[in-house]
């Protein structure tokens, strides 16, 4: 949020933009030939105007008030006044000076000194009245002084409550008897007024009775540079409904140097209304921003534009808007650099794209298959139909876009009307209810202006937080038809900036099948992804895929913890897609300190012991893992919540938190990569082609140089035995204990009872054999079973280095004992396992190219 000293400084740069104003067209016979009215209404004769922009504004209104002559005499008082009447965006439609009679004041006592004039002014605009009391402040000048110092009542009234320098009604009855008492036509002397001639010329007799001028209606083009962001266009649009204009029309579109030639912006200024293009800093590829064109009209409208601009500064600067346009260039923020504003004519609305109100030729039976899932990106269809509801919209679009959890703007349509079939579509009853119709025929009675718009949750909580007046699709089907209905490629931009996931996910464009450049109004297909825009449209039809990321168990957390991490993961929907026990090497453990700031003595934790490595896939995985486990902080952790698993399982420093967990896509990339280079066990998705990660079909380490195995003394100090009973096994769960669908997984089911056993897990790696690696385990483990064999090499596999006194002599009645569940028997027809020392001797050197200490047995290189 901008302060006021800071909102104050970009005010003092504020250079007003070009303005073009609408001429005056008059037609004098047709003037001279109107019967005697109040008053005097200029026109536009324009015949290119659309029917929409020349019906008569209704939230126009008119006051009255009366400046005594101390006031209007003082240039100082009148110069406020009437500059406070130009800030608010409303006209002085008529100013008399009169010498009143005694008879005319009666009504205000005390009010003017006899012989002196008053000056009669009649205040025409949007919310006329309020704001002329706003700036008069209450008659009563002691009064005005306590509750409203800076008020011209206050400062230029008198010491007494009788010394009032300003009367003006309250009423509306009240407003249109002083109209018509002070700017009112008078009946001449003869008592009759002469009629006009049916030829239309005026009487030579006639007297002009049009003493107040009504300002004409106009339209202007109101143009955002790139630089505004999306976020904060409804600040922009509420101040421009708040000052009396209307809005006819909205389209963001690319602006080229040819265009704004055209358009009459000058050349020096151009370059800001020109697409934006920034670097991702995630994918490092390249996106531009549109400009946003506001068709707005009202009476005056090109006059008023620069009172317009001001306010608009100032709200974007209080909202924060300037100083994130500040941030990206280093001259001092100015209104041409933000915004500009053109007259209206056909050439100028075909230069920004054509008609603001064209929608596609859409008609679609059905609508594709369609996915959504709420903790991805959901994109919905707001409606805000009526006049009632579109005057709100600045302050809807503010509710729905504004804060860090803001949802993300794809497009604006604005609509005279609605189509029988787009007010079908964009009503909330279903078909069969009785009020069905009424609802169709009630939307098609008034303008609407129609939002896109993308974020997570989209259809629950935005659905909670709007008004029941405003319509919306809470389905992705729903969303889909609509987009269709009233938006076109070319009118759907995504706004990274207002990207919830964007850290969390990779960028939406990559996972396209192919991606579509918009270029000079034609779609080019493009393979080089970096230069690509998303298609929005497109991207309702793709299926939601996971993400993957690292979950680092920690020594210490990893030997008492395991498996109650793996069940919480499996609870919250994660799967388990890569595992593997390691001893962390320096190139590994500085991943863990890019986003910890570790000591000399955190580094050498890390080293202390053996950590589980998990690759794990879930929809917004990475997002979904942090809130999962909280701040990297135990002792801030158990602050927020005890509920979070650093509060849970960490210790009371900083490193020793229980685990590691990246804290954005970028990162989580690098750290699978580093962790899991040969691949990871699940099929191949787009997200994990786009980053380079693949599939993994075949055992790396069985393809490599050949080892040997060891099994050290039971005297060895390295080594940590229970009894000359100690065996070290080799198990191999193959894919129906890993694969499963059920939930825990059952190989968590299996290391959890093998932990509760005393077994000591040396060695642990998920993998995937080919067939040629099946028939090499097959012989090395002497395997007679059929279906032990063909599901080796049907999916992922875990493989075990397991410790404990008779591992392998007693394996199945060790594993089974105390255990009541009768799966355990049918999880261990699923285990293959070394059937003696030496087998397991042949085994572990096959799997593991290292096991963690205290470990009898010892992996090395075959040519050591």
């Amino acid at each position: 949020m901008c302060s006021q000293g800071s909102a104050h400084a970009y005010l003092q740069n504020l250079c007003l933009p070009t303005c073009w104003y609408t001429p005056i067209h008059t037609q004098c016979g047709e003037c001279l030939a109107q019967s005697q009215v109040f008053f005097w209404q200029t026109a536009d004769v324009c015949s290119t105007l659309p029917s929409y922009l020349t019906q008569p504004i209704a939230s126009v209104e008119n006051s009255f008030c009366l400046l005594a002559t101390k006031a209007f005499t003082d240039y100082t008082a009148v110069n406020q006044f009437f500059s406070s009447l130009y800030e608010n965006c409303v006209d002085a439609c008529g100013i008399r000076l009169v010498y009143a009679s005694p008879e005319d004041l009666k009504e205000i006592p005390s009010f003017v000194t006899k012989g002196f004039p008053v000056l009669a002014v009649c205040i025409r605009g949007c919310g006329a009245h309020d704001k002329m009391i706003s700036l008069l402040g209450p008659r009563d000048p002691v009064l005005a002084r306590r509750t409203d110092p800076h008020s011209i009542s206050a400062v230029y009234g008198g010491t007494h409550h009788e010394d009032s320098i300003v009367f003006y009604p309250w009423t509306r009855t009240g407003i249109s008897t002083q109209l018509a008492k002070w700017f009112g036509g008078r009946v001449p002397p003869s008592g009759s007024i002469q009629s006009n001639s049916a030829s239309g010329a005026r009487s030579k007799n006639s007297v002009d009775v049009f003493l107040l001028i009504a300002s004409t209606q106009t339209t202007i083009v109101m143009v955002l540079a790139p630089s505004v962001m999306p976020k904060y266009y409804g600040h922009v649009l509420d101040q421009c409904l708040e000052q009396g204009y209307h809005l006819a029309g909205v389209k963001r579109t690319h602006l080229g140097l040819r265009t704004t030639a055209a358009l009459g912006i000058p050349k020096n200024e151009s370059a800001a209304f020109l697409p934006q293009t920034f670097q991702d800093a995630v994918s490092g590829a390249m996106h531009t921003l549109p400009s946003l064109a506001l068709l707005l009209y009202k009476e005056n409208a090109a006059f008023h534009s620069h009172p317009l601009a001001l306010m608009c500064m100032c709200d974007l600067a209080l909202a924060g808007g300037l100083d994130d346009i500040r941030l990206s260039q280093p001259e001092p923020v100015t209104t041409r650099q933000c915004l500009a504003f053109i007259h209206y004519t056909p050439a100028s609305i075909q230069n920004l794209g054509g008609d603001f109100c064209k929608v596609p030729d859409y008609l679609e039976l059905s609508a594709p298959q369609l996915v959504s899932h709420p903790e991805h990106y959901q994109t919905a269809v707001i409606g805000l139909v009526g006049k009632t509801v579109i005057s709100k919209i600045g302050k809807i679009l503010m509710s729905v876009t504004a804060g860090s959890s803001g949802y993300e703007l794809l497009g604006l349509k604005w609509l005279p009307s609605l189509s029988y079939q787009q007010a079908e579509a964009l009503t909330a009853v279903e078909v069969g209810d009785p009020t069905w119709k009424d609802s169709v025929l009630k939307l098609q009675a008034g303008p609407a202006l129609v939002l896109a718009v993308r974020g997570n949750h989209a259809y629950q909580l935005l659905s909670q937080g709007l008004s029941a007046e405003v319509t919306m699709s809470l389905s992705a089907v729903a969303a889909y038809t609509q987009l269709r209905l009233f938006f076109c490629d070319c009118d759907l931009f995504p706004d990274i900036s207002a990207q919830q996931l964007l850290n969390y996910i990779p960028p939406l464009y990559a996972l396209q099948d192919a991606c579509t450049v918009k270029q000079s109004g034609r779609d080019v297909l493009e393979c080089n992804v970096s230069t690509c825009q998303e298609d929005i449209i497109a991207s309702l039809t793709r299926p939601v895929e996971p993400t993957t990321t690292l979950f680092l168990i920690k020594p210490g957390t990893a030997e008492k913890h395991t498996t109650k991490l793996l069940k919480r993961l499996c609870i919250n929907g994660f799967t388990v897609v890569a595992l593997e026990m390691v001893m962390l090497t320096p190139a590994k453990a500085a991943v863990l300190a890019q986003e910890g700031l570790y000591q000399e003595e955190d580094m050498m934790y890390l080293y202390s012991g053996p950590c589980l490595a998990l690759g794990i896939q879930r929809i917004s995985a990475v997002k979904h893992i942090t809130e999962l486990v909280g701040p990297q902080d135990p002792v801030v952790a158990r602050s927020h919540s005890q509920l979070y698993w650093h509060s849970m399982f960490g210790k009371e420093t900083f490193v020793e938190n229980g685990f590691y967990t990246p804290s954005s896509f970028e990162h989580a990339v690098k750290a699978v990569h580093l962790f899991f280079p040969s691949g990871l066990c699940c099929p191949l998705t787009k997200e994990m082609s786009y980053v380079g990660m693949a599939e993994l079909l075949e055992d790396s380490l069985m393809e490599g140089e050949p080892r040997k195995c060891c099994i050290s003394s039971q005297h060895d100090p390295k080594c940590i035995a229970n009894s000359p009973l100690t065996e070290v096994s080799c198990l191999i769960l193959l894919s129906p204990l890993v694969n499963s669908k059920a939930k825990p997984t059952p190989y968590i089911q299996v290391m959890g009872q093998l932990q509760q056993q005393a077994f000591h897990i040396k060695g642990a790696r998920m993998t995937h054999f080919s067939t040629a690696q099946q028939q090499t385990i097959v012989k090395v483990c002497d395997l007679h079973n059929s279906v032990l064999r063909c599901l080796l090499a049907e999916g992922p596999c875990l493989v075990l280095a397991v410790q404990r006194d008779n591992a392998i002599s007693c394996f199945e009645q060790v594993f089974r004992d105390g255990g009541c569940d009768s799966t355990l028997n049918d999880y261990c027809k699923l285990i293959i396992r070394s059937k003696s020392a030496s087998q397991a001797c042949t085994m572990l050197p096959l799997f593991f190219d290292t096991l963690m200490p205290g470990c009898l047995a010892n992996v090395t290189s075959a040519a050591v």
